[in-house]
């Protein structure tokens, strides 16, 4: 709890400022930063932010999800927020529109689409596929004979079969079995919301809930929402229409107007000194008396006079109490 009340009043600070700035009216040029890649979807982001409250969360919210037809963005967003809120407890879920408004696991699900790509670029015309110990499916009707190939295959090692490794931000559906080194390890890309996707979906969380002893499977889930998906849920591909902006990285250049008027002081200056000059003969001398003025107890009142020629009389006064003043006299400034 103390990471997400952290992160709210994070946000909301930078939200706060950035309301109180475009109040001011002020005259500018907003400059924002995006990311290399495209936007990631929102309902991929709520999902991994089930993963970090807790597990098992995560796929409570793909068994329960629903996308209803008819649904635009905003009635998408509402749909993710709600149904996401759900699973969460009360003070978790106030802060979820928060952490999805500002893209917190974008580059988490970034990761992800770089790594099918570098592993599979072979795979990427297909909307879903799954990695059974190297065996790439692309149809769920080829699923179990592929998990019953891959199994054979782990009772006689030395027969070229190849293991699937797991990555440390994997989604896996069994992690008793994920030690089990007879396992055998069926990875999805896919995305909810894509025909393809759940028929994979229910057919490995049979696979790994009904398997044996001789045949143990480890159901692994990468979350990729490829180009190749063309027949997806409206909600399933919200949050990306354009290129990511990163949130907290712009930049705000008000500009203020830098023309400056040049103005002839002459005139100011010659005054002063008329005034100075008219000054010291009212006190009985002229301009060059004040250079004589000199310092007395720490008060220069021939710089005085010069800046305040129209207290020529009062400083004059006041240098003379000084020096009558008894020498021990101690002046408080």
């Amino acid at each position: 709890m103390g990471r997400q009340l952290s992160l709210l009043c994070c946000y909301l600070g930078i939200f706060l400022a950035s309301q109180v700035a475009t109040g001011l009216g002020q005259k500018g040029a907003s400059v924002s930063v995006r990311a290399r890649w495209q936007g990631t979807p929102y309902l991929l982001e709520a999902a991994e932010f089930l993963v970090d409250e807790a597990p098992q969360l995560y796929w409570q919210f793909l068994d329960v999800l629903r996308l209803a037809d008819g649904l635009n963005s905003s009635t998408c967003w509402h749909s993710i927020v709600d149904q996401t809120s759900q699973l969460c407890l009360p003070q978790v879920a106030k802060i979820l529109p928060v952490v999805l408004g500002v893209r917190q696991y974008s580059a988490r699900l970034e990761m992800f689409r770089q790594l099918s790509k570098q592993l599979y670029p072979a795979a990427q015309e297909s909307c879903c596929f799954v990695d059974v110990d190297r065996n790439i499916v692309t149809e769920p009707g080829q699923l179990a004979a592929a998990l019953k190939h891959a199994a054979k295959c782990k009772q006689k090692p030395g027969k070229g079969c190849n293991s699937t490794q797991l990555q440390e931000a994997d989604h896996v559906y069994n992690p008793d079995e994920q030690d089990n080194l007879d396992a055998v390890i069926a990875i999805l890309h896919g995305a909810p919301g894509t025909e393809c996707w759940s028929a994979f979906h229910e057919a490995l969380k049979q696979a790994a809930t009904e398997a044996t002893d001789s045949m143990p499977v480890v159901y692994a889930f990468r979350p990729v929402l490829s180009a190749a998906c063309k027949a997806a849920h409206p909600c399933a591909t919200l949050g990306t229409e354009e290129q990511l902006v990163l949130p907290g990285y712009g930049v705000e250049a008000v500009l203020k107007n830098m023309e400056y008027s040049a103005m002839d002081d002459k005139s100011k200056a010659d005054a002063a000194a008329a005034a100075a000059n008219r000054a010291a003969a009212a006190a009985g001398g002229d301009g060059a008396d004040l250079a004589d003025l000199g310092e007395v107890k720490g008060f220069k009142f021939d710089v005085l006079a010069k800046r305040k020629p129209e207290l020529v009389q009062e400083l004059m006064t006041f240098r003379d109490v000084l020096l009558s003043s008894d020498d021990e006299e101690t002046i408080k400034v």
